[in-house]
């Protein structure tokens, strides 16, 4: 979790490696922040959900970085990292 200087009682980040994580625990996560996501969504259907990425970004070759702005009172950006094409 990251935080601004100018406004440190916000965060201003969360990075989470659901990988790393026990499988019950990812729904809770994407519950508590009230994101209509699963782990293992493809790219088709994070769209379906959060609509057309604002960024795209290919750090590595076979890997796309996708930005969607959500969220309606405050909005924020969701990066869903790493996304690989289905085989």
């Amino acid at each position: 979790m990251s935080r601004h200087d100018d406004t440190p009682e916000e965060t201003g980040g969360l990075e989470v490696d659901f990988s790393e994580l026990p499988e019950s625990a990812v729904p809770a996560i994407f519950d508590a922040i009230q994101l209509p996501l699963r782990r293992g969504m493809s790219f088709e259907e994070v769209r379906s959900v959060l609509g057309e990425p604002e960024k795209t970004h290919v750090f590595v070759a076979d890997r796309k970085t996708y930005g969607f702005t959500v969220g309606s009172q405050q909005q924020y950006m969701c990066r869903p990292c790493c996304m690989m094409p289905m085989l």
